[in-house]
């Protein structure tokens, strides 16, 4: 009897198939790797030097990128990196302060761009090169800063000064110059990249004092509208609400809906101009950093005649490796040309999200759909093109630009605003101390009528 049961328990006891086991481990090491909110360590001056001590390994492969015959040392560093940098940034948090949401944000955001630049460092077969060089030197010792002369031929690459050619660099400026490579610039993988006209003095001097103009400039537009944003009913609370306002009318609803993405446009670009600018002070001023370096960050994107154009020379090209290497290459061995541009900007969709996870505000789709519809875009341009033999333009094209940017990108904006973007601080506030009382009170005025 002792032995039939023990054989119907042999029978009945579930097994774990090999699919099972295989999901079941994938689970254990996902939340391992990226804990619930409640699992997370606090964020502190304490902590930090475990959440970024992934910049170690990463400037390790920025470094050996730069050196020859170090593509097997660099695959060995790669898994080790990525995984420290999905622990510092998951395993660590800040509970929600307006004060520290954007930067939080940020943090998520630079974590992808710093897996993009370890799986770059890694996969440049030959190391990471500038225009003009043909050989690495090997590990252990210096580079000149340029041994050829590399002129502005408005694809991204900059003539250097000639008292900097030749001239040996320390392992950690060429560290910091090859991780602030973000367009490249002068760098082999820059080349196609449109750099907007320069209307600063290049002299250092004067350079420094008009990125300092221009960065109060962008600092008293964004803290005036974000002000503003903190002091509207609904869409300025701790979770934000949704930008299209149920109470007005349709006509109301949409024109204030329009008006408040605008500005959360202009938020965006001068907040990324602010600080790029920031990060140019300290570059050129305390890293010793040529001028011509740092070139505008943005053109003319309100002139924009097409979608080709707005995303390929007028907007940012800050993150146009990061969705490369995180898209757009993947996409070029599936689909070619389509598959490219799809893929940079489901790419873009999802860093764009995924940064908005470490802030525990869910997942919407709108976003990810939004970047999406503007790859559609652009390959309906190819498509057009290649039809008529025009590409688009004119008056036409900028009616087709602002459907994508002014009606489409509204269910962008609303998902952020509804998940509590409008009550960011992007700087510390001076607006919010002398605007915000008369603020209040005109506004209270007119919800009373």
């Amino acid at each position: 009897m002792t032995a039939e049961a023990n054989s119907d328990d042999r029978v009945t006891r579930p097994t774990l198939t090999t699919p099972d086991a295989f999901t079941r481990m994938f689970e254990i090491m996902l939340n391992f790797l990226v804990p619930g909110e409640s699992e997370r360590y606090e964020l502190t001056l304490k902590t930090a030097p475990l959440a970024f001590a992934y910049y170690v390994p990463l400037q390790l492969l920025a470094y050996l990128s730069r050196r020859g015959n170090t593509r097997n040392l660099r695959f060995l560093l790669l898994p080790v990196t990525l995984i420290m940098i999905v622990i510092g940034t998951f395993w660590f948090g800040k509970p929600y302060d307006p004060d520290t949401f954007f930067l939080e944000l940020i943090r998520g955001l630079s974590s992808l761009t710093c897996i993009a630049q370890a799986l770059d460092f890694t996969f440049a077969g030959y190391g990471r090169r500038k225009v003009g060089e043909t050989t690495l030197p090997p590990l252990g010792s210096c580079t000149p800063e340029d041994t050829t002369e590399v002129k502005h031929a408005g694809n991204g690459h900059h003539s250097r000064n000639n008292d900097q050619k030749g001239r040996e660099t320390t392992w950690y400026q060429e560290v910091a110059e090859t991780m602030c490579a973000m367009r490249g610039i002068g760098w082999n993988f820059g080349k196609g990249v449109v750099i907007p006209p320069e209307e600063r003095d290049l002299n250092k001097g004067p350079f420094l004092r008009d990125t300092f103009f221009a960065f109060l400039k962008g600092y008293i537009i964004i803290d005036t509208i974000q002000m503003l944003f903190a002091n509207l009913p609904s869409i300025g609370s701790f979770y934000g609400a949704s930008i299209f306002y149920p109470e007005l009318s349709p006509l109301s609803r949409y024109a204030l809906s329009t008006v408040l993405h605008i500005l959360v446009g202009v938020v965006v670009d001068f907040s990324l101009q602010t600080w790029y600018h920031l990060t140019t002070l300290f570059c050129v001023g305390v890293l010793g950093q040529s001028p011509v370096s740092w070139p505008p960050v943005f053109g003319k994107p309100w002139l924009a005649d097409s979608l080709h154009v707005l995303w390929a020379r007028e907007w940012h090209q800050l993150l146009r490796r990061t969705f490369m290497v995180l898209g757009g290459i993947p996409g070029s061995w599936i689909a070619g040309r389509a598959g490219m541009v799809m893929g940079s900007f489901i790419a873009s969709g999802l860093y764009h999200e995924c940064g908005m996870y470490l802030l525990n505000r869910g997942v919407h789709w709108r976003v990810p759909l939004f970047f999406t519809l503007q790859g559609v875009g652009v390959i309906c341009e190819d498509l057009f093109k290649r039809v008529t033999g025009k590409r688009v333009s004119g008056w036409a094209g900028r009616i087709w630009v602002a459907f994508f940017m002014v009606f489409l990108a509204q269910i962008c904006t609303d998902s952020w605003i509804s998940r509590g973007m409008a009550n960011v601080r992007v700087l510390p506030s001076l607006a919010r101390i002398f605007l915000a009382p008369p603020i209040r009170w005109i506004t209270g005025l007119a919800l009373e009528n």
